[in-house]
C-alpha cells in the first residue's frame, strides 16, 4: 500500500471513530437529548412544586383564621349553617324574576 491509501484509510477510521462518539453523546443515556427531557421534566415538576405550595400556604391561612378569628368562625357559621344570636331578626330576601 502506498502512503496515499494508507492516508485515506486512516482519515476514514478517524471520522468513524469521532462520529462513533458523536452519536454516543447525542443519543444515548447520559447524551444530549436525555439531559434535554430530564431539564423539561424538572421545569414542570418546579411548577407543580409551585402550585402545591402555593395550595399549601393559602390552606395554612384559612385554618390559622379560622383558629384564631372568631369573626371568621361567625360568617361561616351565619352563611352555611343558619345560625343566630338570640333576640336577631331574620329578613330573607328573594331573588327578582
Amino acid at each position: 500500500m502506498n502512503i496515499r491509501m494508507k492516508r485515506k484509510i486512516s482519515i476514514i477510521i478517524y471520522t468513524l471513530f469521532f462520529v462513533l462518539i458523536l452519536l454516543f453523546f447525542v443519543f444515548s443515556d447520559f447524551g444530549l437529548l436525555k439531559r434535554i427531557e430530564l431539564n423539561s421534566k424538572k421545569n414542570s415538576l418546579l411548577m407543580i412544586r409551585q402550585t402545591e405550595i402555593s395550595i399549601r400556604d393559602s390552606l395554612l391561612n384559612s385554618k390559622k383564621r379560622l383558629e384564631n378569628d372568631y369573626s371568621e368562625i361567625e360568617r361561616i357559621a351565619r352563611e352555611y349553617y343558619g345560625y343566630i344570636f338570640p333576640g336577631e331578626k331574620v329578613y330573607i330576601l328573594s331573588k327578582p324574576k
